[in-house]
């Protein structure tokens, strides 16, 4: 499972959930990799955000390797205090660079 809305113009991916039996099978990255496909074609100016708890570092490693970087942005997450969520931030096709084969 995977959504996004809009926040302020830009796409805001608001939560990844994958049922724990097909974990670590790529269907996460397969996800991220379909909804960003959609969105450049959608909303190809526009950057993509997301919130990401640090200590997920499986969701983290998929977001870094599909272009994602932290802005510096954190807060706390709400139901499981003191642990924060941070901000990362996708540049817009028009903004990224182009891969080398």
């Amino acid at each position: 499972m995977v959504g996004v809305f809009l926040a302020e113009g830009s796409p805001h991916v608001w939560g990844m959930w994958i049922h724990p039996t097909w974990r670590n099978r790529g269907v996460g990255r397969n996800l991220m990799v379909r909804l960003l496909a959609w969105l450049d074609k959608c909303s190809p100016d526009r950057p993509v955000i997301l919130d990401v708890n640090p200590s997920q570092a499986a969701a983290v490693g998929i977001y870094t390797a599909l272009g994602f970087r932290f802005n510096g942005v954190e807060e706390p997450l709400g139901h499981d205090p003191p642990a924060v969520v941070r901000q990362m931030v996708r540049r817009p096709r028009s903004m990224r660079k182009p891969r080398i084969a």
